[in-house]
């Protein structure tokens, strides 16, 4: 029951709540068809928790177990789990390769689920290698694929991916929409998480058109969500937005903390930029400590870091009504 229940501890954000049932599953005694899906779901839910090594030990404990069942569904779904796992661990070769090997599997055994699943993931890889039309026609066609099987969720998924790579191409009027309708969905479906990335997402947006109370609204909603998921790297990306926006209006030692308190959250789930994410950021964070005397930026910037959560809570919502 705990690994059918996977999806929709993922889906409603209950992820702490499902990994604890998983774990406690996993320690009694079942077959090993029960066993793998068990391990499925665990090895999802570590990895939207920052959990990578867990979540990689899982994934590779069930892609043998449905090696050794013969279960083309589960050697497919177990190799894109464990791709996901070695891009947040930054071995973006291997990433790629299991990616490939798990769209293989699914192709092999026309299995359209997871072949949207693994061109989506293909398509994240590939655009980290700047090869941003190949990532598109891998998008499109899992779009495609995710309309047809009325899958909202890799629906939503593919919207996400592309709206953040169309705001690194400079298209925010695109991006704007496709971020948009992702949000929607999500709020009709009533998935915290893809919200939660839809209003950060749609926030980057609009901090880079210099409408920031629009931006401050979206993220501070962001930032509730990302809390109560317990989304570390939600929250992260959060705080990062608003430090822009500070520096944007030349709070820089506000900025500073936000960027510190954030380093920290990714510190903590193993989470650093992927390269596209350092190309979104990066530039904001040079011009934003240029702003300061180095001194006082590493000042700031270890008050951040230091922060108990709570307080980097309660800054942040402040910091989201103040702005603007």
């Amino acid at each position: 029951m705990a690994g059918a229940l996977r999806y929709f501890w993922f889906l409603r954000g209950h992820w702490s709540e499902g990994r604890g049932w998983l774990e406690e599953a996993l320690a009694a005694n079942a077959g090993a068809s029960v066993r793998a899906k068990a391990l499925g779901g665990l090895a999802k839910l570590a990895v939207e928790q920052g959990d990578h090594e867990r979540a990689e030990t899982a994934a590779g404990e069930a892609l043998a177990l449905h090696r050794e069942l013969g279960d083309e569904w589960g050697v497919a779904d177990s190799l894109l789990e464990l791709g996901w796992a070695s891009l947040y661990r930054g071995d973006y070769e291997r990433a790629e390769a299991l990616t490939e090997e798990g769209l293989a599997a699914a192709r092999h055994s026309d299995d359209a689920w997871n072949i949207s699943r693994a061109l989506n993931a293909l398509a994240i890889l590939v655009a980290n290698r700047d090869d941003y039309d190949r990532a598109e026609v891998l998008w499109e066609e899992s779009l495609a694929l995710g309309r047809k099987l009325g899958d909202g969720e890799r629906v939503m998924a593919v919207l996400l991916n592309l709206g953040y790579t169309t705001t690194v191409r400079g298209d925010l009027e695109r991006a704007e929409a496709l971020l948009e309708e992702e949000l929607a969905m999500s709020r009709e479906s009533k998935d915290p998480h893809a919200a939660s990335m839809a209003l950060i997402g749609l926030g980057i947006v609009e901090t880079r058109r210099g409408e920031h109370g629009r931006a401050k609204t979206l993220l501070g909603e962001s930032l509730v969500l990302s809390r109560k998921l317990g989304s570390k790297v939600n929250f992260a990306e959060s705080l990062e937005t608003l430090a822009e926006m500070a520096a944007a209006l030349e709070d820089f030692p506000r900025a500073a903390r936000l960027w510190g308190a954030a380093n920290t959250l990714r510190e903590v789930t193993g989470s650093p930029w992927l390269p596209l994410e350092r190309r979104l950021h990066e530039p904001y964070l040079a011009a934003a400590r240029s702003g300061m005397d180095e001194a006082d930026w590493t000042r700031a910037w270890e008050e951040g870091r230091a922060m108990p959560q709570e307080d980097v809570i309660t800054y942040a919502l402040e910091d989201a009504k103040k702005l603007g």
